[in-house]
C-alpha cells in the first residue's frame, strides 16, 4: 500500500508540472501535432496543476505523516518539474520527438 501511494503521489506530481507547462502557449505549440484541437483553456491547466499538486502532496502526507511526508512532497514536486523539463525537451518543436527544441540531437 505504501508504494502505491508514492506511485501515485509522482505521477499525480508529473501531472501537475506538465498541466503548468501546457498551459504555456510556448510549450503547448511545441507539441501541438499530437492534437488536433486549439490549445486548451489556461485557467483549466492551471486548475488542474494545483489539483494535481495538492492531490500529490496530499498522498505523500497521507503516507508518511506531517513530518516526513511534506519533505517527500517537495522532493516529489522537485523531480517531477526536471521530468517534465526533459520530456519537453524531446520534442522538435513540430510536435514529433525528434531532434529536441533547440535542434540537436534528442534526447
Amino acid at each position: 500500500m505504501s508504494l502505491l501511494l508514492l506511485c501515485l503521489a509522482a505521477v499525480a506530481g508529473y501531472a501537475a508540472w506538465a498541466c503548468a507547462a501546457l498551459s504555456m502557449p510556448v510549450h503547448w505549440h511545441a507539441i501541438r501535432a499530437l492534437s488536433r484541437r486549439g490549445p486548451p483553456s489556461r485557467w483549466l491547466m492551471r486548475a488542474l496543476a494545483l489539483a494535481f499538486a495538492g492531490a500529490a502532496g496530499g498522498l505523500c502526507i497521507l503516507r508518511d505523516g506531517w513530518g516526513l511526508g511534506t519533505l517527500l512532497g517537495v522532493c516529489i514536486a522537485c523531480t517531477s518539474a526536471y521530468a517534465v523539463v526533459l520530456t519537453l525537451s524531446c520534442f522538435d518543436g513540430k510536435g514529433a520527438p525528434g531532434a529536441g527544441a533547440r535542434g540537436g540531437p534528442g534526447v
